[in-house]
């Protein structure tokens, strides 16, 4: 278990049963496809996507390749391209917290 805790997994279970079917879905769908996203009740946005991932999960984007036009892969501000896609179909957009975790928002 990620974080040791059992506690921990049941509320974030719980947290994330409760959540808008809009974020959930948005959530789910980047879960699938092997992002790294939890719902941390004490960090900014409805849910959070890890930068590098975690343990085999895939990351946000690259932080320190923001603007850079030669990544193809990101946008301008450095978040995934096919992360970009799936937010934007479900009304949301995302911010970097710090360099190690994106906040995903509603529009």
């Amino acid at each position: 278990m990620a974080h040791g805790s059992g506690i921990w997994y049941h509320e974030s279970l719980t947290n994330r049963r409760n959540m808008k079917k809009q974020f959930k879905k948005a959530y789910d769908e980047l879960e699938k496809k092997g992002y790294a996203v939890e719902d941390i009740d004490h960090q900014s946005g409805e849910f959070q996507i890890w930068c590098d991932g975690a343990e085999d999960r895939k990351g946000v984007g690259d932080y320190h390749a923001r603007g850079n036009p030669n990544n193809t892969e990101i946008d301008d501000f450095g978040i995934y391209k096919e992360v970009v896609e799936i937010l934007d179909k479900h009304g949301m957009w995302a911010e970097w917290i710090n360099a190690e975790m994106a906040a995903i928002h509603s529009d």
